[in-house]
């Protein structure tokens, strides 16, 4: 197995499983994803067994909201092999030594949901790679950056990087509402894009109350999207 991809009779028995797990817990599908912070596009095709390829940290959060081992799920799908299973003779070592291999790769940072006062309580915490420790994330609320984000998607920002350069994605408060768009100044005039040609352009007038909170970095996902100098 390379790249995570996953053979199609194990991703279906995976999404079987999947699906009455929740069942169980008499959770819908955006539940779940609220809990997990994986979008609800993905959970349906993990459920439905038709992604390709599953991130083992979707697969990490999943067990945690279901309170199971994620081992059950790795193995399920074809991540780890029973063989390597049976190399430790109690279940809890295994486990043990699972989480702490994963500690030695993630960081957990926080993410926040664009309620009121979110920079201070963080909606939950994420795990992502140790280089990207630094960062915070923002879960997006609506449509308006399509199609390059979409609402649920998670977004990594850097909120040391606020002097930002004409056509980078920023993150801003206006006026008391957070808003993750492309940023453009000319000389004291600032305009706010988006890629959703529906949404106008916003010019931030001088009585309004601006600030910058950071420079949007990548889409958090299995394949991240670089959105540095877009």
């Amino acid at each position: 197995m390379q790249n995570f991809i996953v053979d199609l009779d194990n991703a279906q028995k995976l999404g079987e499983y999947l699906r009455n797990l929740r069942d169980s817990y008499n959770l819908t599908i955006r539940e779940v994803s609220k809990k997990t912070g994986i979008n609800t596009a993905d959970l349906s095709r993990i459920e439905s067994g038709l992604k390709e390829r599953v991130n083992p940290l979707h697969l990490l959060e999943l067990a945690r909201v279901y309170k199971i081992n994620v081992i059950e799920l790795y193995l399920i799908i074809g991540y780890l092999e029973k063989s390597v299973i049976l190399k430790y003779s109690i279940k809890t070592n295994v486990q043990s030594k699972t989480e702490e291999n994963l500690n030695k790769l993630y960081s957990e940072i926080p993410l926040y949901d664009g309620k009121e006062s979110f920079l201070n309580y963080p909606s939950k915490f994420i795990q992502v790679t140790k280089e990207k420790k630094e960062f915070e994330a923002l879960s997006i609320l609506d449509e308006s950056m399509k199609p390059i984000l979409y609402k649920e998607d998670i977004v990594l920002f850097n909120k040391n990087e606020v002097n930002l350069l004409n056509g980078s994605i920023g993150f801003f408060i206006l006026n008391g509402n957070y808003l993750v768009r492309i940023f453009y100044k000319f000389d004291d005039i600032i305009v706010l894009e988006s890629y959703n040609r529906e949404v106008l352009p916003i010019l931030v007038k001088e009585k309004d109350t601006f600030s910058i909170v950071g420079h949007c970095i990548e889409k958090l996902s299995f394949s991240t999207l670089n959105l540095e100098n877009t």
